[in-house]
Formats: structure tokens, sequence, C-alpha cells
């Protein structure tokens, strides 16, 4: 392959040469962009924009003004987001009619896909449940050991709890099911909230909460429960 093939970034005071067919997406953070590859994510202070002009030629798209997307990795797709090796990206208004039709023509399948169920060991016996009983990850349980802080988020290499939704900071949230009383304690530190029974919890505080709760996570799209 020649230079043509990778992209070439500067991260972590090293130059590192992309395989630009690894990439998945790349994802715009405030002034970094965050490039997603099959082993690892890369950064860099990079203009997306730069970027898309970069890739243009190797069948990426942006598909909202955060996120460019790679359209050969792609496995489903819905009007409003597009999966991907376990990464759930969103599809802004103004590009779904167009991007409809390119995954249409590249024979890429319209399906919502049923997420597997996770959870956490249970050796005591004796655990809380947290669980989602609405939208994309509808029927996912996970048992919470007691008194020990679960981290939420989008993060795959420090969440316990992995919700790849746009909406779910990297990380989200932390829940402990306390076992001595039964109870929930929750603490938001995420950037569009978490909310427990319609109402927005503030962050960096610890909330004591019932089994029986309501909790959504930046967005209403997936409701959980803790039980």
């Amino acid at each position: 392959m020649d230079n043509s093939d990778f992209l070439i970034i500067h991260f972590q005071r090293m130059n590192h040469k992309i395989p630009i067919s690894s990439i998945l997406y790349i994802e715009s953070d405030l002034r970094r962009v965050l490039i997603h590859t099959t082993r690892s994510v890369y950064q860099c202070y990079q203009r997306l924009g730069e970027l898309e002009e970069r890739l243009s030629e190797h069948n990426f798209f942006r598909c909202h003004q955060s996120y460019l997307v790679s359209l050969d990795n792609i496995d489903f797709y819905t009007n409003t987001r597009v999966y991907l090796k376990n990464s759930v990206i969103p599809v802004s208004k103004r590009h779904q009619k167009e991007l409809t039709l390119i995954l249409t023509r590249q024979g890429v399948m319209r399906s919502k896909p049923f997420p597997l169920p996770s959870t956490l060991p249970d050796e005591s016996g004796q655990h809380g449940t947290f669980v989602c009983v609405s939208g994309l990850y509808h029927g996912m349980v996970v048992h919470l050991l007691p008194d020990q802080k679960i981290l939420i988020g989008r993060n795959g290499t420090i969440a316990d709890i992995i919700i790849n939704l746009p909406e779910i900071s990297r990380i989200h949230c932390t829940i402990v099911y306390k076992s001595e009383t039964g109870e929930y304690e929750i603490c938001d530190q995420s950037r569009n909230g978490t909310f427990v029974n319609g109402k927005r919890l503030l962050a960096e505080e610890i909330y004591k909460i019932p089994p029986g709760s309501e909790l959504f996570l930046g967005t209403k799209e997936s409701i959980f429960k803790v039980l």
C-alpha cells in the first residue's frame, strides 16, 4: 500500500500511520477529533471537514455534524442511526435521505439489531438488578454485585456497563447497590444528564433511590429500571 491508503496524524508526541481500511468512524469532540479504528482510538487536533475531504475517495460519509463514518463498515441502519462494530452513530435529518439511497445501493441491511444481554458475575446470591425496559437495549439485564461501584458509559475500556448510544457520555454515571438497605446510590457525571423518575440529577452529587425507580440516560429513547 502507498501513502494514499493511510491517514497520517500526530498523536501522543508521535506520528501515526493509520490504515484507512481500519477506520470505523471519526468523531468530533470539541477541539479534538477521535479516530475510532478496529484496534484503537487515536486523537488529534484537526477539523473534521479536513478529514472529510481527505477521505472522500475512500467511501466515508459525513452523516452528522460531529461524525464521519466508513460506509464499508456499516452493519445495519435505520432512518436516524447507523450501527457498526458495537457502535451506534446518529444520522442528522438533512443527511437521512442521501445516506439511505447510498446504503440501499450498497445492499446494507435496514434493520434494528437486538443487543445481547450483559451481566456481571454474581457469586454471593444477593445482588441488585439493572434492566432496560424500553428502547434499543430492551431486554438487557445486568446483575449488580452488592456494595460495588459500577460505571455506566460509552467508553468500552473503563465502563462496567457499556451503553453505545451517542447521547451517552463516555463516563455517564455510577451506580451502587446497597445490600444493607436494598436501595441504590447513583451519581451523574455526564454531559446530557441522568434522570430518575423524570427528574434530572445534579452532576457529581450522590442520590439514594429505591428499587423500582425509572432511569433514562441522556435520552428517553432507552428507559432503564433498578429492581
